[in-house]
């Protein structure tokens, strides 16, 4: 230790004595730890960057005082984290920036300062889907039960579905619906019913077994015998069925009208109606489609009709007067 208050004697030259005081001073080796707490990597005394913590490198360098002076390092390292943010979204999304991304991105970062106070560097992953909107048109036949469990029975276009699209976002869908309704409805007159509709496919039915009555395809039918009868209607994609008409005059006062006779059957040209022995006769003619082509009264014994305008097909004549009814099928040629 430091010491000013040793003494020693000693003879000098001269023969006498000498007395010599010590002033000691002792300066102290130093030896000290850096403890250090660093983001990610530290450069330190030594001129070394240290990446990992480090609890054995030493310094060494001269105190002031002339001595040794050795540090010690104790060194933690705190890395700085990266987070990749992973983000679906639809149309657009706000980050964390401020910035708002109107397409997918990965290549946004932002830094942060997490709770140990070194860098926290967050990274965008944004994968960004569009809504999307259709239209689905449908023709329907009497109904349509919809992708949302209604059913509709008449035309619409104000309805809309939302439903997720492949990318996760709203798809709208419109619907257009047009319902295709067949008209089934019949007239009937004496012996013969006619389908209101025109231009379909038709099929006339027998409704006591509800069997197809063979070759009556056409608008109207001409029974031949008394009963109940309906006509199958399609246009190759929808299809209805009438409700049932029972003609019961199917052959009534024919008798009285022994005598008419419609020639030549077929005809290419004009049609001759002979009365026979009846006063007067109302004819009426009507084309296979069940429109009426001719109408007149006559009081001839022979009335001729011109029918070479007229196109060729199947011709329903009907001779009525107050005694009765009398139908022929007349083939235009």
């Amino acid at each position: 230790a430091s010491n000013s208050t040793a003494k020693d004697t000693v003879v000098n030259s001269a023969g006498c004595d000498s007395i010599i005081t010590l002033n000691l001073t002792i300066n102290p080796i130093y030896a000290t730890t850096d403890v250090q707490t660093v983001c990610d990597s530290l450069t330190w005394a030594d001129g070394v960057t240290y990446y990992s913590n480090n609890t054995t490198a030493t310094y060494y360098t001269t105190s002031v005082s002339g001595c040794d002076s050795a540090a010690t390092l104790n060194l933690t390292i705190i890395n700085s984290t990266v987070f990749i943010d992973a983000v679906q979204a639809c149309g657009s999304y706000t980050w964390i920036n401020g910035v708002t991304y109107t397409a997918s991105n990965n290549t946004a970062t932002e830094i942060l300062v997490s709770s140990n106070g070194c860098d926290s560097i967050v990274m965008l992953d944004l994968t960004l889907g569009i809504a999307t909107s259709g239209s689905d048109i449908v023709s329907a036949c009497d109904s349509l039960t919809w992708i949302n469990g209604i059913t509709y029975y008449s035309n619409n276009i104000n309805t809309y579905y939302t439903i997720p699209n492949a990318s996760g976002c709203d798809s709208i869908v419109r619907l257009f619906l047009s319902i295709v309704a067949v008209d089934v409805s019949t007239s009937s007159n004496w012996e013969s019913i006619s389908a209101n509709a025109t231009g379909f496919i038709y099929q006339w039915i027998d409704c006591s077994d509800d069997s197809p009555i063979a070759g009556e395809t056409n608008r109207s039918y001409i029974a031949t015998a008394n009963g109940s009868y309906k006509v199958e209607i399609t246009d190759g994609t929808c299809s209805g069925t009438s409700e049932c008409v029972t003609l019961i005059n199917v052959g009534i006062n024919e008798a009285e009208l022994i005598g008419i006779s419609v020639y030549p059957n077929p005809t290419s040209d004009v049609l001759n109606i002979d009365k026979g022995t009846n006063a007067s006769l109302e004819i009426t003619i009507t084309n296979s489609a069940g429109a009426s082509v001719h109408q007149s009264i006559s009081q001839n014994q022979i009335t001729t009709i011109k029918m070479s305008k007229m196109a060729t097909g199947m011709y329903i004549v009907t001779l009525k007067n107050e005694q009765g009814v009398k139908v022929e099928k007349v083939v235009k040629r």
